[in-house]
């Protein structure tokens, strides 16, 4: 890997994915999904914030700091309750990344039974 003058001492955020599905849930079940990301920066990684996009979400992330080339999960728990069909949602991880927010999407399709 490259190291240019601008990158250095840059932490940067990178996930596996940024799309998850939970597909089928029932109405009612809470669910969770985890988002693998490594800090390929040259500097500790620091989530700041995050920035659920409804109260049905909840967000479980690491509170100190993630070190160069070390790996952390970032899980979103999803209440389905009160919902119904096909739902997209969305989280902004707020962190020392220059490309910060970034944006984790997430789909459910919710059953209902009555």
């Amino acid at each position: 890997v490259e190291t240019t003058l601008e990158n250095k001492g840059q932490a940067r955020m990178v996930f596996n994915t940024k799309n998850n599905t939970f597909g089928d849930v029932k109405q009612d079940e809470v669910v969770g999904i985890n988002y693998r990301f490594i800090n390929e920066g040259d500097a500790p990684l620091i989530i700041n914030k995050i920035e659920k996009g409804c109260g049905c979400t909840e967000v479980k992330y690491p509170k100190s700091a993630i070190q160069s080339r070390d790996s952390g999960i970032v899980e979103i728990i999803f209440d389905s309750a009160g919902f119904s069909g096909k739902q997209f949602k969305s989280v902004m991880i707020y962190c020392n990344d220059p490309k910060s927010p970034i944006q984790l999407n997430f789909s459910a399709n919710v059953i209902s039974e009555y």
